[in-house]
């Protein structure tokens, strides 16, 4: 037997189905084909605000250790929860330390009456070692695969230059470079085979640059001697 849906008296349909229904209370009659009808107890539809999830991160880059001030965005929330590698904040804002390298993500969740409507959004912070560099005063390249080349140990940089000078003061070797922020080995200039020239002992001057990802920019600056026989 067809059944007929009606709210609050009205809008009769045979879908038992109502969408789109603005916040307030109904109240629900099931009608036959013989008109027979019955009242269900009223529904109460809330009024949810559909909330948007979204934060700022100041900075998202930096050294160990940095503090980095969460700032909450979103658009009608009420509620927020933070996770930050194991930690959980129930707070608008937050402040955190990050005390080791690494690439973290953040959740924000946000929502307003219930967490059956909330929002969610990430973020990455990224967190790299401190600049370090060392840098030698010798090299020996006469090819006996030991100390052969101009090599540095860099950490914490983005990206690495280097010019070569002769006690003339003429530049006989620049290096550029973008690297990842990871310690490593670079080999700046092989003194008997770069440009395919060979150097004569003696004295060399360096300039060196070296640029974190936060773009804090150092300079080193010295001599190196060259013994190729």
């Amino acid at each position: 037997m067809p059944l007929n849906f009606g709210i609050n008296n009205g809008n009769f349909q045979a879908d038992s189905v109502f969408t789109s229904l603005a916040s307030g209370s109904y109240n629900l009659t099931v009608t036959d084909a013989n008109n027979c009808s019955t009242t269900q107890q009223t529904v109460v539809v809330e009024n949810i605000n559909i909330t948007h999830a979204q934060f700022t991160a100041n900075p998202t880059i930096g050294t160990v250790p940095t503090e980095v001030e969460f700032t909450n965005q979103s658009t009608d929330a009420t509620n927020a929860v933070w996770y930050i590698l194991e930690d959980t904040f129930y707070t608008q804002n937050s402040n955190f330390t990050f005390t080791d390298t690494g690439l973290y993500n953040i959740t924000l969740i946000t929502y307003n009456n219930t967490q059956n409507c909330a929002d969610t959004t990430y973020g990455k912070i990224t967190i790299v070692p401190p600049l370090y560099i060392n840098i030698p005063n010798v090299i020996t390249p006469n090819n006996d695969n030991l100390n052969d080349i101009f090599s540095i140990d860099v950490e914490g940089a983005i990206a690495v230059s280097c010019k070569i000078y002769n006690r003339w003061g003429n530049e006989v070797y620049n290096f550029e470079q973008p690297i990842s922020p990871n310690l490593q080995t670079l080999n700046i200039w092989d003194a008997v085979t770069t440009n395919n020239s060979i150097y004569s002992d003696g004295t060399y001057f360096y300039v060196i640059f070296i640029v974190s990802p936060t773009g804090i920019k150092e300079s080193y600056s010295g001599t190196v001697q060259v013994f190729g026989e």
